[in-house]
């Protein structure tokens, strides 16, 4: 029961539904999460969270869909996507 900085974008394709969040808890602290296709990009400012993503081997990362349904993943994301998701909401709120 916090109220924090971020941006939320929830958005439907052809390509399928997006989810993209970012927030700070604290101030210089962040979280950029990035969903689409079945695979979850993961960044933050805390390198020990990136280091635990990181050191999973590749079987850990992804979960096996039930029957009919797609696999899911877990990924390190970028910092170039995580820079272009802020530059499009803040362009979109009027503050750059």
């Amino acid at each position: 029961n916090k109220k924090v900085k971020g941006y939320v974008e929830i958005g439907k394709r052809r390509s399928g539904d997006i989810i993209n969040l970012y927030f700070e808890p604290e101030e210089n602290q962040w979280y950029f999460f990035s969903y689409s296709n079945g695979t979850m990009q993961v960044l933050s400012s805390n390198s020990a969270f990136n280091d635990k993503l990181s050191g999973l081997k590749e079987s850990e990362r992804v979960i096996k869909g039930e029957k009919g349904k797609p696999n899911y993943q877990f990924i390190l994301g970028t910092g170039e996507k995580k820079a272009t998701f802020l530059r499009k909401m803040k362009q979109a709120a009027g503050n750059e």
